[in-house]
């Protein structure tokens, strides 16, 4: 997935493999760019952001 986001260019790649024991293991990568992005963006924020995203996913996945 890519988009904009306050100026900002990002590209957001999600990677679902089957593991050997049923289980499904999520990869997801992300690449950020843009004027000033790091005044407004940390890694700190973005990591929070993937691991509520990660954790609705699997909620869902369970439902």
């Amino acid at each position: 997935m890519t988009g904009l986001a306050a100026g900002a260019k990002a590209v957001h790649r999600h990677v679902l493999e089957a593991a050997d024991d049923g289980t499904t293991l999520v990869r997801t990568e992300e690449s950020m760019g843009g004027p000033f992005l790091v005044l407004f963006f940390s890694d700190a924020k973005l990591h929070t952001v993937l691991e509520k995203w990660l954790k609705g996913l699997k909620k869902a996945a369970e439902a």
